[in-house]
Parts: structure tokens; C-alpha cells; sequence
């Protein structure tokens, strides 16, 4: 667990977690709730299920891992998620699925607190999942590139089998 205080000073130190079991459900609602809606371009008009799905298949790869921000005084408070993907020697690039944060706590270095824990560093940035406008605009302005990989959650799905095969 690490602790990093937020940039608004009125506000607690966060504590980042891996995640729980009991983080998911919310993972998975306010992706399917943001990325379906129309403020995504991508996701807009796909069964949120589907799209649920997708999340469900890198959520459950042992190669992603879920981080929580939370409040150091109550770590069961969910205040931002981020899914991604550690950089390994087998793949040395930085990847991220999907990163939330709740509006109360937006603009207050929850999103930073979680890609400084998860080692993510300014530059090129893979995502499986991404809605452009409010993405983009907060990335370009802490030095971040996204390229969108909309076919991830495909290669994992694909990766998994294979190794089922090879058992």
C-alpha cells in the first residue's frame, strides 16, 4: 500500500491498494455507465454487457492488476480505480484499460496518485479503452500520449486460451 498526499491540501493523504474482489462491481458499473454513454465515441451504442465483458477479460488476466485510491482513514472508499497493465520485459510498453475517478474527487491528483503508484511515467501510454475528450485533455496536460488499442482485451482473451491449450 502507498500513501501520497493530493494536491488540494484541504483534502486527506490517499492511500493506493491493490484492488478487491469487492471493487469490481463498481469497476465494472462505472465503466459500462461512462464509456456506453455518449460522451465515448467508441463505446457509444454497444451493450454496456458487452462492453462489461471486454473489461471482464483483462480484469481476470493474471498479466493486469487493479489499483484503488482511497482515503487514508477509510480504505474501503472507493475515491479513483485504475486497471493496467505492469511493464515487463515481455512487454515493455506502458498500457492502462481504464482509469476512473469519482467527480467528487476529480482535479485533486487522484488520477496522478494512481499512475505514480502503478509506475507510470510521462510519454506513450497504450489503452484499451478511452473516451477522448475528458482523457485526452487531462493526459496532454501532465505529459501523456495515448494511443488507443481498442483491440486488447482480444489479444488477452487470445493469450488465455493459448495458454489453456499449452496446459
Amino acid at each position: 500500500m502507498s500513501q501520497a498526499p493530493l494536491d488540494d491540501t484541504t483534502t486527506p493523504h490517499v492511500i493506493v491498494r491493490d484492488g478487491r474482489q469487492s471493487d469490481i462491481a463498481l469497476l465494472c458499473s462505472s465503466f459500462a455507465n461512462i464509456y456506453s454513454s455518449k460522451r465515448s465515441h467508441y463505446g457509444y451504442c454497444v451493450p454496456p454487457q458487452i462492453l462489461v465483458n471486454k473489461l471482464e477479460i483483462l480484469i481476470n488476466s493474471p498479466r493486469w492488476k487493479l489499483l484503488v485510491a482511497a482515503p487514508s482513514t477509510a480504505d474501503d472508499e472507493v475515491m479513483g480505480m485504475l486497471l493496467y497493465r505492469p511493464i515487463t520485459r515481455a512487454t515493455p510498453w506502458q498500457t492502462v484499460a481504464w482509469v476512473t475517478v469519482k467527480p467528487l474527487w476529480q482535479r485533486k491528483g487522484i488520477a496522478k496518485a494512481l499512475f505514480a503508484v502503478a509506475k507510470l511515467i510521462r510519454g506513450d501510454v497504450e489503452c484499451a479503452f478511452l473516451i477522448e475528450d475528458d482523457v485526452m485533455r487531462w493526459s496532454e496536460q501532465h505529459g501523456y500520449t495515448l494511443l488507443f488499442r481498442p483491440y486488447l482485451p482480444e489479444v488477452e482473451m487470445w493469450t488465455a486460451l493459448e495458454r489453456e491449450v499449452q496446459k
